[in-house]
């Protein structure tokens, strides 16, 4: 006849039961004592896995947001002051009036040139489309 062997840990109240011949007992009883022993908060039930991933939020009423002035973005903004230039606008002028670096306008005057809302009235001078 074989003999059942078990071990019981309430991880709330640190209770631990062993059952089983003596030999099982002593051995596992003294391994436990030191898993328990220093730091009991850290213990961990390894009987059920980790789910990965996110965890749902509860379901929480947002306030509705108040209707506020809209912000404009940067390339908004650029392309704004080009669309209302009508003889043009030069790079420098754009940097001076939106303070952003010489190659950031560069780069939102290509874009916006590909994208058809403005145009190239000379060298470095860009207008509406």
């Amino acid at each position: 006849m074989t003999q059942s062997a078990r071990i019981k840990i309430n991880p709330t109240n640190l209770e631990v039961e062993i059952e089983g011949s003596e030999a099982f007992v002593k051995k596992y009883f003294s391994i436990i004592q030191g898993m328990l022993a220093g730091t009991p908060a850290k213990v961990k039930d390894k009987a059920a896995p980790k789910k990965r991933g996110r965890k749902k939020a509860a379901a929480t009423v947002k306030p509705a947001k108040k209707p506020g002035p809209k912000k404009i973005s940067m390339t908004g903004k650029i392309i704004a002051l080009v669309q209302k230039s009508s003889d043009g606008i030069s790079v420098d002028d754009i940097v001076k009036k939106t303070k952003v670096s010489k190659q950031q306008a560069w780069n939102i005057l290509s874009t916006a040139k590909k994208d058809g809302k403005i145009s190239s009235v000379g060298r470095g001078m860009y207008g509406p489309a």
